[in-house]
């Protein structure tokens, strides 16, 4: 049985084949969108007042980014932290008062929300890439990342802070993972880092009224 994460990743390239690799090793199952919910998610696509192309391209980014670059985040999440990752298996966007949020459905965990005051899926990505100065693509990666990073915590404390700082603080470790073994995307990476560490410290600032 290979137990050293770091012997194994001398094989490899990047982290993504260390997954891959170790996946194969031990016959890992991975949480895959299930064709059983496609009606469910269609279904979620949707927001009365609200049609074409804001809810939809959000949905289409979030099953995209599940089912492609989501798997290796899911896999880093199960294989090398040992993470209970639970099924995501839709997106909508959900209007409160005057704010819109941005939400995943999972199995078991209910929903996770990116809160905008824009139904515009790409301005608001764009407003925060311009807050905290990153590229529009790096602060998408960012923003998905995140929320489906909360679909690990089954079983976690419901305290808001302690999640989110649980959150930032997974988001960091991954990408900074993804920049040192993907050189070619070393600044992508570096910028979502980036994200994750300032959320990190603000955490409280933007999660303690919640309490």
């Amino acid at each position: 049985m290979v137990t050293n994460l770091y012997d194994l990743g001398k094989e490899v390239q990047n982290l993504g084949q260390i997954l891959e690799l170790i996946e194969s090793l031990y016959g890992l199952a991975l949480p895959i969108h299930n064709p059983k919910t496609t009606e469910k998610t269609q279904n979620n696509a949707s927001l009365e007042g609200i049609t074409g192309s804001p809810v939809e391209d959000f949905y289409q980014d979030s099953m995209e980014y599940f089912l492609s670059r989501g798997r290796n985040f899911a896999k880093y999440l199960r294989v090398v932290l040992g993470r209970d990752v639970t099924t995501v298996v839709g997106a909508k966007i959900k209007q409160l008062e005057e704010n819109n949020y941005f939400q995943l459905e999972t199995e078991e965990e209910g929903c996770y929300m990116v809160k905008s005051s824009s139904v515009d899926w790409d301005k608001s990505i764009d407003f925060f890439a311009q807050q905290y100065k990153v590229s529009f693509s790096a602060m998408k990666e960012y923003l998905l990342m995140h929320e489906h990073a909360h679909a690990s915590q089954k079983g976690m404390t419901p305290e808001s802070i302690a999640r989110e700082r649980d959150v930032e603080e997974l988001v960091l470790k991954y990408s900074t993972a993804m920049s040192v073994t993907n050189p070619e995307q070393e600044q992508f990476y570096d910028d979502i880092a980036s994200v994750a560490r300032q959320r990190l410290g603000e955490v409280e600032r933007h999660y303690g009224e919640q309490q």
